[in-house]
């Protein structure tokens, strides 16, 4: 079976479209996996960068709570001491 030219220029541009998508499939896997290496490593960076900043704001933030509870406590027991004493007319010792 003989081929033509034409058939044969066909081919030829077949052959390299098919070659030329194989191509920019195998880069556009490379970027993919670039892209998914970088966000690895950020996530590694942040997540080692963060600890000891993330331990101290953890730190404050709970130490900030204990004296804010703690400080509302009293302020409620006195409120709460004073209307009862006033109510029932407190403790008079002798």
């Amino acid at each position: 079976m003989r081929m033509t030219v034409a058939n044969r220029i066909k081919t030829e541009q077949d052959t390299a479209e098919a070659e030329a998508k194989d191509k920019l499939l195998k880069a556009k896997e490379e970027a993919a996996l670039a892209r998914a290496e970088a966000a690895k490593e950020k996530a590694e960076r942040e997540l080692r960068k963060g600890s000891a900043g993330d331990i101290f704001g953890e730190f404050t933030k709970i130490a900030g709570k204990t004296v804010t509870r703690t400080i509302g406590n009293e302020i409620g027991r006195q409120l709460v001491r004073g209307l009862l004493g006033s109510i029932f007319g407190g403790s008079r010792r002798k």
